[in-house]
């Protein structure tokens, strides 16, 4: 669970570019991208440890916590490849990047409402 708790604050920290991009403050917007580029790193591997580490307790939480942990690992996926070709897509890149990120932010909400009814219950 530890994972999952660092692998969503890299997700938010890496989104906060998304925000300070229209702020107009260009210091803050190049922090930003400092924070952006380490945190997104940090994002891929700990949605790789995350995954691994409870793909054991499957069995143990809602099958929706699963595929929405699974769609959500696979967003993540697209972010990394987007932005790996973005060059050959050109500016589809940033459209396919930004989707995956809603689809990101979607699904955590979701994982972790389930995963507080599914310890409730």
């Amino acid at each position: 669970m530890i994972w999952g708790i660092i692998t969503a604050v890299a997700f938010a920290l890496s989104a906060l570019k998304f925000v300070t991009a229209r702020l107009g403050n260009p210091k803050a917007d190049r922090i930003a991208m400092i924070v952006h580029k380490y945190a997104g790193s940090l994002l891929i591997i700990g949605t790789i440890v995350h995954l691994t580490g409870v793909w054991r307790l499957r069995g143990q939480r809602p099958v929706l916590m699963t595929v929405v942990g699974i769609i959500m690992a696979l967003a993540v996926l697209a972010l990394l490849l987007s932005h790996i070709f973005s060059r050959k897509l050109g500016k589809k890149w940033l459209v396919i990047h930004r989707a995956a990120t809603v689809v990101i932010l979607t699904g955590l909400v979701i994982h972790v409402l389930l995963g507080i009814t599914g310890l409730s219950a």
